[in-house]
């Protein structure tokens, strides 16, 4: 049986506007995450950001980050000569929004924060610290895995 030229066009046709109609189907199912909800308020603090890391940069110890995998604690050291540190460490997941945790500054007399791995999911985290000191903003960024 030959099938005519009509038919041939007719099936090449339908099968495109089938594998056209899968792919839509594909793309709508699909789970993705934004980085920010916020995006665009974001992006208005862009200057302000670039900044902190500018004084970051220049500092003249860096902040210095230490995993212990057996003891499951992320330790991170400022420098001496920094007094007064407040800010916030964003642990941020980027495979999954929703595992984002955000925690506190705490200082101790040798100007390090301690803070414990163990409740987080193995895998690559990036950490996000955002501090101020002396009046001055710091932001540091660092990707780790836990």
């Amino acid at each position: 049986m030959k099938i005519s030229w009509g038919w041939k066009i007719v099936a090449l046709y339908s099968g495109f506007v089938m594998l056209i109609l899968f792919m839509v189907f594909k793309a709508s199912s699909e789970e993705f995450h934004m980085v920010k909800e916020d995006y665009y308020g974001a992006e208005l603090q862009h200057n302000d950001h670039m900044q902190k890391v500018r004084n970051a940069q220049e500092m003249t110890q860096a902040v210095s980050l230490t995993y212990q995998a057996s003891e499951q604690q992320v330790a991170l050291q400022f420098p001496a000569d920094m007094q007064g540190i407040e800010g916030k460490i964003q642990l941020y997941r980027p495979s999954n929004s929703h595992l984002d945790v955000s925690i506190d500054l705490e200082m101790d007399s040798s100007n390090q924060h301690v803070f414990s791995s163990e409740p987080y999911p193995k895998g690559r985290w990036i950490l996000q610290i955002d501090w101020t000191s002396g009046g001055k903003a710091y932001y540091f960024e660092k990707s780790v895995v836990l």
